[in-house]
Order: C-alpha cells, then sequence, then structure tokens
C-alpha cells in the first residue's frame, strides 16, 4: 500500500461527502419547490423524509462498507 492508495481513499471519501451534501441540497430544493407535484405525498413520509429516502440508505450503507474496508486495511498493515 503505497501513497496513491491513500491518495485514492482520500478522494473517494470526498467524493461521497460531496455527493451526500449535493443530495441534501436537491431534497431541499424539492421541498420548496411544490409546483408540479402529480399526487400528495402520504403522510408517513412527509414526517420522515429522509428516512424513506433510498438514496440517503445508499449513501449510508455505502459509507459504512467504505469505513469497514478502510479499518480491515488499516489492521492488516
Amino acid at each position: 500500500m503505497g501513497g496513491y492508495f491513500s491518495i485514492f481513499i482520500i478522494a473517494v471519501i470526498a467524493i461521497v461527502i460531496i455527493s451526500l451534501i449535493y443530495t441534501i441540497k436537491v431534497v431541499k430544493q424539492q421541498s420548496v419547490a411544490k409546483a408540479g407535484i402529480d399526487e400528495p405525498i402520504p403522510k408517513h413520509i412527509q414526517s420522515n423524509p429522509y428516512v424513506k429516502n433510498p438514496i440517503f440508505w445508499a449513501y449510508i450503507i455505502g459509507f459504512g462498507f467504505l469505513l469497514l474496508f478502510i479499518f480491515y486495511l488499516a489492521g492488516r498493515w
């Protein structure tokens, strides 16, 4: 594991963080723009918009696997 691997891990973490921030920004814009929605959003989704969003779950699970991989490699090093 040379210096390139560390740079790669830092770049991946930066991309994940930037993507998460962008996704949160888009979700906030969507909640502001109420015009153009075909049907009303159910109450249980309105009360927990972040919990019901599969994109956030994908980020959480992906970041969790990334952390596990980093700790696994750090333990072997």
